[in-house]
């Protein structure tokens, strides 16, 4: 099954919601194929106003072009909205955003318009669910400039297990580093950056509307916290090609004081959110500096 979607503005965010809550999924078994469907939106021009408004809530103020992470805020109305189509088989209801693997290749200013290309991956079956992907590239005229693989997990009781994805592996660095400086989540931040990216998911939004998810209070979204985390690094403000693999491991409550331990390594830097005083680290990123002519996003960097 295949299906391309085409756009020339922003997808209509209310219709994905209501899509959202109307559609019946069918699911997917282990004998299927998880269907491929593609959304494309060429010559996007940059809102300075959004743009100006997620530098001030994400405190982003100095990386060359547009920050590393901005262009996820641009392609998530054609996430939704491809995740939202009657042929995308899984239900998004407690649906939870796993890791974010993303390359600048150069920065991108602020007057040159994108074409974006959005496809669904591959699909995993895993202990906790079925893992998907989405892989996102944005280009100027014929030129590769940003690129994303983006994992989201649907809970799910199941009878099999395929290997885990081998950008999972990215992770594991046990050895605690220095402590950078740390941060506040202010009250407003859930819906502010909501208002700046569409993504109104309930547990941002409010206490009550989190608490019926199962969480004591809402939450910021990850790639605020990302963003928020990784602001002002030397690592960022390069021109080269620059790569920030992410694994979110628990929840960033709003009001709460995020505590940043890094560790330098050969070709970047490690850091890990800590949130309040929880002693398990809610997100892990590693960032790198990049050969642009290297591995395809979806493998490991060497």
């Amino acid at each position: 099954m295949a299906r391309s979607l085409e756009y020339r503005h922003t997808p209509s965010l209310w219709r994905a919601y209501g899509r959202f809550l109307l559609t019946r999924r069918s699911g997917i078994s282990e004998s299927q194929d998880f269907p491929r469907l593609t959304a494309n939106w060429r010559g996007l021009e940059i809102d300075e106003k959004q743009l100006s408004r997620y530098r001030a809530c994400c405190e982003v103020e100095s990386e060359p072009g547009l920050p590393l992470h901005f262009p996820h805020v641009l392609v998530s109305p054609l996430h939704l909205s491809l995740m939202t189509q009657p042929e995308f088989p899984l239900g998004l209801l407690g649906s939870l955003h796993l890791r974010n693997h993303a390359v600048r290749y150069r920065p991108i200013a602020v007057e040159e318009r994108l074409d974006l290309f959005v496809s669904t991956g591959q699909a995993r079956f895993r202990p906790q669910g079925i893992e998907f992907d989405l892989e996102t590239e944005a280009r100027v005229g014929e030129e590769l400039v940003w690129a994303e693989v983006s994992t989201f997990l649907v809970r799910k009781k199941l009878s099999t297990e395929d290997p885990a994805s081998p950008l999972a592996g990215l992770f594991d660095w046990p050895e605690e580093g220095e402590e950078l400086t740390p941060f506040d989540i202010p009250g407003n931040t859930g819906r502010r950056y909501a208002s700046i990216t569409g993504d109104y998911n309930p547990i941002h939004i409010s206490p009550w509307t989190a608490r019926l998810f199962g969480f004591p209070q809402d939450l910021a979204h990850g790639m605020w916290g990302v963003a928020r985390a990784c602001s002002g690094l030397e690592e960022l403000q390069t021109e080269k090609p620059v790569r920030a693999d992410v694994s979110f491991k628990g929840p960033l409550y709003i009001g709460k004081q995020i505590r940043v331990n890094g560790i330098a390594t050969s070709d970047g830097r490690k850091i890990k959110l800590f949130c309040g005083s929880e002693p398990r680290p809610a997100v892990l990123i590693a960032l790198r500096e990049v050969n642009k002519m290297s591995k395809p996003l979806n493998c490991p960097p060497d």
